[in-house]
């Protein structure tokens, strides 16, 4: 019996996000997606997401739907999101025109894919998350609930 690479890398990830690191998760089968439930604070969880091709492993988490925003609130957050690229290693915050979305996310070559790198990768978007929230924009705390949650549904989560 043969088994796909893709199924090897998730049956990695599924060990990974289970066992070493006791995440609470659970796998989308139809997506072909972990879905991590990840504490960030006593207050707030935030879902992050965990999927693989056969060459690359993505994880990314969506931080917030930005068309809502006003023009001046955009422009600052444009300006921070850049700034914390440039500042932070392993964060890549990235905007899905399409969906009008700010996500960060983190990839790992399957070629590259070892436990102790899945897990600086995952914490990297941990860590981006709150950096995110607390660099803070106050404009945007007030609307940071709603904003998250049509970030999910923008993708369909």
């Amino acid at each position: 019996m043969s088994i796909s690479l893709i199924d090897y890398l998730e049956d990695k990830i599924r060990r990974y996000l289970g066992e070493l690191m006791r995440k609470d998760f659970e796998y989308d089968e139809v997506r072909r997606v972990f879905i991590v439930r990840e504490r960030i604070d006593n207050k707030l969880s935030w879902k992050i997401f965990v999927n693989v091709t056969e060459k690359w492993i993505f994880i990314y988490a969506p931080i917030l739907k930005v068309g809502d925003l006003r023009d001046d609130i955009k422009m600052k957050l444009f300006e921070i999101l850049l700034w914390l690229n440039n500042e932070y290693a392993d964060t890549s915050f990235q905007y899905d025109k399409m969906r009008d979305v700010i996500l960060v996310s983190n990839e790992i070559h399957a070629d590259g894919f070892v436990y102790d790198v899945f897990e600086e990768q995952y914490e990297a978007i941990v860590n981006s998350i709150k950096i995110f929230l607390g660099e803070g924009l106050p404009d945007l705390k007030e609307y940071m609930a709603d904003l998250r949650e049509k970030a999910l549904e923008a993708l369909n989560i």
